[in-house]
């Protein structure tokens, strides 16, 4: 909050938010002295800081310094003071900020978060965390952490911290977050925004109104323009999210970006080191990797080839050749199962590593793929159709695995293309 009083401490402007947190009236603090709001053992303290000896202490520059202030309801509240001293009019007057320190908090702890490396989910977590607070007969505000986008739409609401997450609101939230027409799912006019709660979907709004809230505060954190994260605060005010508030979710979610912004350069890294940057596919060191980790008898490992590809680059031009290859790295990713691992380890060469399979299995899922890779390509990608030999190593976790299945890729192609062998 923002106080401007004149040189015997007469409160003449009062805003912010954090007024409520001392369950005031702003206009009814005007023309009341500032004092009489100062824990009594922080009294001496403040006077001396603007009355000091000579000339006054705080000069035109904010140092910020503790101050103990005293609520409606009797109980004292910590926050960080600035004092700038200026001149109107002829007038000596002071323009004072003051900051909570649980507001304060929020912002400190998502940058400490940051530079210990947490996860930008951690991180918002945090921030949801020291956002929340609640006063009893004072001020009230709920803060949730928005996550798992699918096409740019938020589908998860969590209330992090909260002890009553069986409340409606969360329900609500968690129950209609994926609408399309919701603000945070949107393009923000700015870092967050406010907006009144009943402008919100109409089960969240009626949640919000039953529980006392009236405004809404939402920030959402991007990568590259995509939302990642999400910031949705309810105030029970409409001053709720003024003055303060404002500065610390703006810090809040810079400091969420930033980590976006890592996790976006770590991963890909990671990827430049794992994967086929054509396909997406596994690359052949990580297919090596997974051979040597995998400890799995029942394994197989299947081996392909595409033939004539050198036939098909000449006919239809690279381009093309590059088209079937992503083609087939997609339908390799719809027949087989999420614990199989594909990869593409040469130029037009896939393998797949079948985890649990027997070799009757193994052999009978080994057709089903190379099957699909052979069925009629997309209008306009080239050929009709491709064929792929392929060669099947059964019991795969061992270090030649690849190249037994690769040798009996190679009996295939001289057996005249297009079929199986098993190693």
């Amino acid at each position: 909050m923002v106080m401007v009083l004149d040189e015997v401490g007469t409160i003449l402007q009062v805003a912010g938010s954090s007024l409520a947190t001392l369950g005031y009236d702003p206009d009814a603090l005007v023309g009341d002295n500032a004092l009489n709001y100062v824990s009594p053992r922080h009294v001496e303290t403040i006077t001396f800081v603007f009355n000091g000896p000579g000339d006054h202490v705080v000069r035109n520059v904010q140092e910020p310094f503790p101050l103990e202030l005293i609520g409606s309801d009797g109980e004292p509240t910590l926050v960080d003071c600035a004092a700038e001293r200026v001149h109107r009019d002829g007038e000596v007057l002071w323009v004072v900020t003051m900051m909570p320190h649980s507001l304060q908090s929020a912002a400190f702890h998502a940058l400490t978060a940051f530079g210990r490396g947490a996860s930008a989910h951690e991180v918002g977590t945090t921030i949801a965390e020291r956002l929340s607070w609640s006063w009893e007969a004072r001020s009230e505000i709920r803060t949730f952490l928005l996550a798992d986008t699918l096409s740019g739409v938020f589908t998860t609401a969590t209330e992090p911290g909260a002890t009553h997450q069986s409340g409606s609101l969360l329900r609500e939230l968690a129950g209609h977050v994926a609408d399309p027409d919701a603000p945070w799912n949107r393009d923000l006019t700015a870092p967050h925004v406010t907006i009144p709660a009943e402008t919100l979907p109409a089960a969240i709004a009626s949640a919000a109104s039953a529980a006392g809230f009236v405004v809404a505060c939402i920030a959402v954190g991007r990568l590259d323009g995509e939302p990642q994260l999400g910031i949705v605060s309810f105030g029970v005010h409409e001053h709720a999210f003024q003055g303060n508030f404002e500065m610390i979710m703006t810090e809040s979610v810079a400091t969420l970006e930033m980590t976006l912004q890592r996790e976006g350069a770590d991963d890909k890294l990671r990827r430049a080191r794992e994967e086929d940057p054509l396909t997406g596919l596994a690359n052949r060191i990580t297919f090596s990797k997974a051979l040597i980790d995998c400890g799995d008898a029942t394994s197989a490992v299947l081996y392909i080839d595409v033939d004539h590809f050198k036939e098909i680059n000449d006919s239809f031009g690279h381009a093309a050749g590059d088209a079937i290859l992503i083609e087939i790295g997609r339908r390799l990713r719809l027949m087989c199962r999420p614990d199989d691992l594909i990869a593409r380890i040469g130029s037009d060469e896939f393998a797949v590593l079948l985890t649990g399979v027997d070799p009757t299995r193994a052999e009978r899922m080994a057709h089903r793929i190379l099957a699909r890779i052979c069925e009629p390509l997309p209008e306009g990608l080239g050929p009709e159709c491709i064929e792929a030999s392929g060669g099947l190593a059964i019991a795969a976790c061992d270090d030649d695995a690849v190249q037994r299945a690769g040798l009996a890729m190679l009996a295939s192609k001289r057996a005249g293309r297009a079929q199986l062998i098993i190693a």
